[in-house]
């Protein structure tokens, strides 16, 4: 039993080395010196498993560019497929993804029609032109507990094309009632963890990792480096960052939102707009982070409850603050304030939302006794009403 516990922390003891991983390898057969490099890696048996649903991908790519209403029997799917590249082919086509910490290696479409193919089901609601525009963005998320799921859905509808990801933390067990990671993820660092997941969903994704989070040494690399952030989703856990670089932004240029996880409040700071707007809309009164870092302790506490505003925030979130000491925070908020996150992102990119403010999207007052919407609905309904709406969508 004791050489078997000693096999165990010695293998756990190698695992630590490698948690830091979060980088994948790319493998073009079509080149020559990459293919070398694809067939060294597999000849150094690091690869456990290998997934090729090539043939798949080119059959969904045809059936994705098919005008509206066509249908192709199977056998006609298979020939425009090969218009593509013929089944010979098929292995040097694309690109073969290696991700060392599962040691999977993943056979995909070029970035073009990769792209095409995994947006499909985006089309109308956002058009061709408009993904273009968002999948150039530069977002920056400052603390993972709700920067990672807002981070996770905008690689998921593919807003943004670049993520720079922060936070010096550990996940423990206690993040995973709202964090989507496995066990095995366990005391590695939320950025390498988010970096990973955003990798396997998009490959072709740019991404940094600040694992010691966001300092004062590295604020500006964080910001600028590579060029300026277009957005930065702010949800760290310490008031003296939450000032502290929104004063930078704020000099920058670069608009700020914080969603909060409770009654679904949501900040937008357009600083890219308001040059002179004052940090959190003003009710930190004007507090500079260089003084907030003075303050006592029962002043830092005060603050905090002021700028989320304590009279408005539920009464199971002040109840849980002062018994637990800590945020909570709940899996369903996190999804929500993930989604007003991106939602918001988007419209702030495409010029349909201007503003600056506070917000609320409070479910248990939207969706509650007595407030349900009236349905109307009409057997008479022209469907020339749908035609016509799925034209202005296609214009626009």
């Amino acid at each position: 039993m004791d050489s078997l516990l000693s096999e165990l922390a010695d293998r756990a003891k190698e695992a630590r080395k490698e948690a830091g991983i979060w980088q994948a390898s790319f493998f073009t057969p079509a080149d020559r010196a990459s293919r070398v490099a694809l067939e060294r890696l597999l000849a150094s048996n690091a690869v456990l498993f290998v997934h090729d649903e090539i043939h798949a991908q080119l059959i969904g790519l045809v059936e994705a560019r098919l005008p509206p209403g066509q249908r192709l029997t199977r056998d006609e799917l298979e020939r425009e497929a090969a218009r593509i590249v013929t089944p010979q082919e098929e292995a040097n086509y694309g690109t073969w993804v290696y991700y060392p910490w599962s040691r999977r290696l993943i056979h995909i479409l070029p970035e073009a029609e990769y792209r095409e193919l995994r947006t499909r089901r985006n089309r109308n609601k956002i058009t061709a032109e408009e993904q273009d525009r968002l999948r150039s963005l530069r977002l920056g998320s400052v603390g993972l507990s709700m920067g990672f799921p807002t981070a996770l859905t905008a690689v998921l509808e593919e807003v943004g094309g670049e993520f720079r990801l922060a936070d010096f933390d550990h996940l423990e067990l206690s993040n995973m009632n709202r964090l989507p990671f496995g066990l095995d993820g366990l005391g590695v660092k939320k950025a390498v963890l988010s970096a990973r997941r955003i990798l396997e969903i998009n490959p072709y994704a740019r991404v940094r990792v600040f694992e010691a989070g966001v300092t004062d040494e590295n604020m500006d690399s964080f910001l600028l480096a590579g060029g300026k952030l277009d957005l930065l989703i702010e949800e760290c856990d310490s008031m003296a960052m939450k000032l502290k670089i929104r004063e930078r932004c704020r000099a920058l240029g670069i608009p700020v939102i914080m969603a909060t996880t409770d009654r679904g409040m949501l900040d937008v700071e357009r600083f890219d707009r308001e040059p002179d707007r004052p940090i959190l809309h003003g009710v930190s009164g004007g507090l500079r982070a260089s003084d907030f870092v003075t303050l006592p302790h029962e002043q830092k506490v005060k603050m905090a409850f002021r700028i989320v505003d304590i009279n408005h925030i539920s009464e199971r979130l002040a109840a849980s603050m002062l018994d637990i000491k800590n945020w909570p925070q709940l899996a369903s908020h996190v999804a929500l304030g993930a989604g007003i996150n991106v939602d918001t992102i988007r419209r702030i990119a495409l010029g349909h939302f201007q503003t600056s403010g506070r917000f609320y999207i409070d479910l248990e007052e939207l969706i509650s006794e007595g407030e349900a919407a009236p349905i109307d609905f009409s057997a008479d309904a022209e469907f020339d009403v749908v035609n016509e709406l799925h034209s202005r969508a296609k214009r626009g």
